[in-house]
């Protein structure tokens, strides 16, 4: 089973990772709550969440399901740290997501099919 990889906190809203190919990544979070000040009915702690690669090349190893993984990680420590908050730009977020669970999918339809066929082999 696939498991995150170590994350380095800086603080509570930035952290930092190094992949088995070598490629280091930050992963942060911005205060964007001045952003929406003429919308109080939102909320008050808004936040923009960030993922930049400061060593390496991911184009290398595109397909490292462990970063989806390590990025999940990110937000659950964010949110349980953080309460009432909201997390600005989930375009990025769902599309990391998707990835993830669509081969999570395909690895399932897969070993599911190999059963079949060892069954009547």
């Amino acid at each position: 089973m696939l498991s995150p990889y170590p994350l380095k906190e800086h603080d509570e809203y930035s952290f930092e990772f190094v992949t088995d190919q070598g490629i280091r990544y930050t992963v942060y979070f911005l205060d964007y709550s001045s952003m929406f000040a003429d919308y109080p009915g939102i909320g008050s702690q808004i936040f923009m969440f960030n993922i930049d690669v400061l060593t390496g090349d991911p184009s290398e190893n595109p397909s490292d399901e462990r970063i989806g993984l390590t990025v999940l990680e990110v937000f659950n420590s964010f949110f349980q740290k953080s309460q009432n908050v909201a997390v600005y730009d989930f375009m990025f977020i769902t599309a990391i997501l998707s990835i993830f669970f669509m081969k999570i999918r395909v690895q399932h339809c897969l070993s599911k099919e190999m059963r079949e066929f060892e069954r009547e082999g």
